[in-house]
């Protein structure tokens, strides 16, 4: 996969979020980055990340967007990596096994192209 950015907001999600920082995690090597954008989550949804991928070794950072609702920390997260290629996860999404190579490939030859 290309030097790319999974990006998603982190609002009450412990519950979901090691399976989905998982999937996504499998799909990435050490170009990568993952960005998750804390706005008011009122669980230990930013502690959960923080320690699971602190132990992960992928390249990632967490910041805050407080109270400002899950759009506006995609646009922040969009502004903290300029990466070519972007995944918006919600934090509850499994990404398929082969979705990002799939996606990828699909987009390659057709820069106009917007795939979700």
């Amino acid at each position: 996969m290309s030097f790319a950015a999974n990006k998603m907001p982190c609002y009450n999600a412990s519950n979901f979020l090691e399976a989905t920082l998982q999937s996504s995690l499998d799909k990435m090597d050490e170009r990568d980055l993952l960005v998750l954008v804390g706005d008011h989550s009122k669980d230990q949804s930013p502690i959960d990340v923080t320690q699971f991928l602190s132990q992960s070794g992928i390249n990632f950072t967490t910041t805050r967007n407080q109270s400002k609702g899950a759009c506006a920390a995609y646009n922040h997260a969009l502004f903290i990596s300029k990466n070519p290629w972007t995944q918006w996860p919600n934090p509850d999404n499994i990404l398929g096994k082969d979705k990002l190579k799939e996606q990828e490939f699909r987009l390659a030859g057709n820069p106009n192209f917007i795939s979700g």
